[in-house]
Formats: structure tokens, C-alpha cells, sequence
């Protein structure tokens, strides 16, 4: 009986801890294995992935501009800005 409270305790944790690392910013492989992390040590991987920082996401803007006669093309340019 035991063994199954365990189990459901630590798929709680888990799933809680992949919530605020999904929700951080983090990619999936990053967020499945703090799962695991959630899932072995319960309140203490939560809390520690709390204190993780937010990752930023690269910004996208979309510019306008003219070649030859008067045609306009749309051009992707990616800004990477770290600010820490």
C-alpha cells in the first residue's frame, strides 16, 4: 500500500516540477528530466527549479525593403539579446 501513495506522491511532484520548468522557458528534453528530478526528490527539486532563471527567447523581426524595381521582399532577422 505504501509503495503506491509513493508512486502517486512522486508523479504529483513531478508533473509539478516539469509545470514551472515548461513554464520558465525551458525546452522539453530540459523539462522531462527535471520531471524525473520532481519525481526521486519531491518538494526539494520543486524548489530548486522555482529558483531556476527564465530563459529568454530570441526575438524575430520582420523588415521591409526594396530591390531593383520598386519589388519588396520580407526578411527575417533573428536578435539575439541577452540581458542579464
Amino acid at each position: 500500500m505504501w509503495f503506491f501513495v509513493w508512486l502517486i506522491w512522486g508523479l504529483i511532484w513531478g508533473y509539478a516540477t516539469k509545470s514551472v520548468i515548461s513554464n520558465r522557458g525551458y525546452d522539453e528534453k530540459t523539462a522531462n528530466t527535471w520531471s524525473f528530478y520532481g519525481f526521486l526528490f519531491g518538494i526539494i527539486a520543486f524548489f530548486v527549479a522555482f529558483s531556476k532563471p527564465q530563459v529568454q527567447q530570441p526575438t524575430v523581426i520582420n523588415t521591409v525593403q526594396t530591390c531593383g524595381f520598386g519589388q519588396r521582399y520580407f526578411e527575417k532577422r533573428r536578435l539575439e539579446m541577452f540581458l542579464r
